[in-house]
């Protein structure tokens, strides 16, 4: 049997079970499961000091867990050092060395482990081949852009042939249109190469673009894992809501309406409806998300249907080249804000109606 057959036999690829790391009596993560899939590209995204970057040390070996079991390809790694743990590592500055040439760098992890000179150069052509770094194998890191240094350091992470890719913030170094076209060749390359990659990054669109699921850590303990579709459409509670995009919070007094619906009273007395598989008890206090680009900005009043509909003032427009973002104040306790394609169509001081479909309105526990 291959080692791609063995890898696929595997429910999982990277299992942390109970995971917890605490320094002194600072508690860095804590009762962490996560179940990583063979050939997934799985992002751990989160704030500063949520924990992300303790799991992915956790995994390559780089610190030891307090407690709890890790197990990569289904053996426990607990004590097993770095380069026997079959991991690849792109850190966030790629750590390259400056008196190495291309070739040196990418060479570096198989002269380690022993190989002899005609698998070492086999290898790493191979690697720059799939890197598109071919003819810069002479070249030093000083010579290359940030694109090029990137590409080295990936190179040098996969031409170990490891278990799990390991990237730390990997694009944070780039400018934004480097960025957006590094991201399209990492999946490709993660996509070609069918290796378990692991993303550790504070970037929610790069998280959102890169990732088969993601992980939402805060406070070094799990607050949601799903897919991009699922975390952003419907987050499981206000901290994801408001991590991962824009998104409007609204908050009243719950009745219900249906089956699935219920309706939101206000403190003005006016009144919203969502639907909604939580249950709602008529009187209690709900929290209801509704995303930038769900509110739709009319000037005439909206009629029937099941849309949320309200008056307001526009206070302020800002056009960001993709599109625009108005805020809109529609009374004294309330202001909304919308994102919408294109040049900014309204004004400061307009008066608009502001809509959004029932479906878009999600209730979150409070």
């Amino acid at each position: 049997m291959t080692g791609i057959e063995d890898r696929k036999s595997l429910d999982y690829q990277v299992e942390l079970r109970k995971a917890t790391k605490l320094y002194g009596s600072f508690t860095a993560i804590a009762n962490l499961d996560l179940s990583i899939r063979p050939g997934e590209f799985f992002s751990i995204l989160g704030p500063s000091g949520g924990g992300k970057t303790t799991v992915l040390r956790a995994i390559a070996g780089l610190i030891e867990l307090t407690s709890g079991d890790l197990l990569i390809a289904g053996a426990p790694v607990s004590g097993v050092p770095v380069y026997k743990r079959g991991v690849g590592i792109v850190f966030q500055n790629y750590a390259l060395f400056p008196h190495m040439n291309v070739f040196d760098n990418i060479a570096f992890g198989l002269r380690m482990r022993k190989l002899d000179s005609e698998q070492v150069r086999s290898r790493v052509l191979e690697a720059m081949a799939r890197v598109r770094l071919e003819g810069f194998a002479e070249r030093r890191p000083s010579q290359l852009s940030g694109g090029q240094q990137q590409r080295v350091a990936l190179a040098r992470a996969i031409v170990i042939n490891p278990k799990v890719l390991l990237l730390d913030e990997p694009l944070g170094a780039l400018d934004r249109n480097l960025r957006i076209a590094m991201q399209a060749e990492l999946k490709a390359l993660q996509r070609d190469l069918d290796v378990t990659t692991i993303c550790v990054t504070h970037d929610q669109e790069e998280a959102l673009t890169l990732s088969d699921r993601i992980a939402l850590l805060n406070n070094g303990r799990l607050e949601q894992v799903g897919s991009p579709v699922e975390i952003y459409e419907r987050p499981v509670n206000r901290f994801v809501a408001e991590f991962v995009g824009g998104t409007n919070i609204v908050s009243g007094t719950g009745a219900r309406a249906g089956s699935d619906a219920v309706d939101i009273v206000l403190p003005d007395g006016s009144t919203i409806r969502a639907t909604t598989s939580l249950p709602v008890t008529d009187g209690s206090q709900l929290v209801v998300s509704v995303r930038y680009e769900a509110l739709k900005l009319t000037k005439a009043k909206p009629g029937g249907g099941d849309r949320n509909a309200f008056g307001g003032t526009i206070t302020n427009v800002a056009y960001s080249g993709s599109g625009s973002i108005v805020h809109v104040r529609v009374n004294d306790a309330l202001s909304l804000v919308a994102t919408c394609p294109g040049r900014p169509s309204f004004e400061q001081g307009e008066s608009v109606f502001v809509t959004w479909d029932t479906g878009d309105a999600v209730v979150l526990p409070s």
